[in-house]
């Protein structure tokens, strides 16, 4: 009969550090692959959520352009939105976009904080919206977070 022995207790020791050091590395990389670090400045950023809360689209006529006269968007996240670019689309219930335009905004949005896009009404041009019709609206905040909602044009 065959006598087996044991792994020592060196190389026991040996593999479980290895194995403790395997499991805090996956461990840190998934931490910190939930916030993000942007380049100018270091700042970290943990993900940004915006909510629309009100939007007001209006069909021109033959006199008329199209506009957004309201539009109010929350901050729900945990951190400022910086001021910059924002991103509104219009799109019709198909997803075919209607028009984009970029608003330059000069505020900070600060946590649970509420702006108005719209403080001049955002001209859409003549895109031939329909009143009474349903349209997505959708907003894209300088740090790229988004949110949508369907509104019908008045």
């Amino acid at each position: 009969m065959r006598k087996s022995k044991a792994v020592s207790p060196i190389v026991a020791t040996l593999l479980l550090i290895l194995v403790s050091v395997a499991a805090a590395t996956v461990l840190y990389v998934f931490v910190s692959g939930l916030t993000r670090q942007t380049e100018a400045g270091g700042t970290q950023y943990a993900q940004t959520q915006i909510v629309i809360e009100s939007v007001i689209l209006e069909a021109g006529d033959n006199t008329a352009k199209d506009n957004i006269t309201q539009l109010y968007v929350r901050n729900m996240g945990s951190i400022e939105i910086p001021a910059g670019n924002w991103t509104v689309v219009v799109s019709s219930p198909n997803g075919t976009v209607i028009n984009a335009t970029t608003v330059s905004i000069d505020e900070v949005v600060p946590p649970a904080g509420v702006i108005n896009l719209a403080k001049t009404k955002i001209e859409l041009g003549s895109v031939e919206m329909e009143a009474g019709k349903v349209y997505v609206v959708k907003v894209i905040s300088p740090t790229g977070s988004s949110d949508s909602t369907r509104v019908r044009a008045s």
